[in-house]
């Protein structure tokens, strides 16, 4: 006897109508619940990949509150077999798209420096560094030292800049533009500006 046969055994008399004690419309709910119960499952896909693909996804990668309802959102592109995974499908989404800006990553100094001039001592901490350049005295100076320098903001150039270049001579007397000087001129004064 399955589990539906036995709801029915227990809560239904020799009709098949339920027979508990209660109010016309709590049998009713019964009765419906019973028949619902009873009725053959839907058909389920048997090509879950079919199913998912194209799917609309979103995937929530936050780490805390500060970041909460952080999400990435994209359409799943392939659904592969994978043995170990929970339902034995990975979902590819190619190309989510963020619900929100990602905050940039602080620069972290990798040591410190004591400088004299030039670098003279390295440490791993800044306090070690310190130490050392209070030793040395006042002329030693303890500066960060990074794997990478921290990003700048770009800085183009101003109208005034430009006026002043636009005024330089750049047509020879055969009325040929010297494109070669004005982009090294360009190329200098926005060097100079980030660097």
């Amino acid at each position: 006897m399955n589990a539906i046969e036995q709801l029915i055994s227990v809560l239904c008399g020799p009709d098949g109508k339920c027979c508990i004690t209660g109010s016309d419309e709590d049998r009713a709910i019964v009765d419906r619940a019973l028949e619902a119960l009873s009725q053959p499952p839907l058909p389920v896909q048997s090509d879950i990949t079919a199913l998912v693909e194209g799917m609309e996804v979103s995937i929530d990668v936050s780490t805390s509150e500060h970041d909460s309802g952080n999400r990435l959102f994209g359409t799943v592109t392939l659904a592969q077999e994978n043995q170990g995974s929970k339902h034995g499908l990975i979902l590819l989404v190619q190309n989510p798209e963020p619900n929100f800006k990602p905050a940039p990553l602080p620069v972290q100094p990798v040591a410190w420096g004591v400088f004299e001039g030039n670098l003279h001592d390295m440490y791993f901490t800044e306090e070690d560094a310190q130490e050392l350049a209070r030793l040395k005295g006042t002329h030693a100076e303890v500066r960060p030292l990074y794997a990478a320098p921290p990003e700048r903001p770009w800085v183009g150039l101003t109208d005034e800049e430009r006026v002043e270049i636009q005024h330089m001579k750049w047509w020879d007397w055969e009325d040929t533009f010297d494109i070669d000087g004005f982009m090294r001129v360009v190329e200098a004064k926005l060097k100079e500006k980030n660097t």
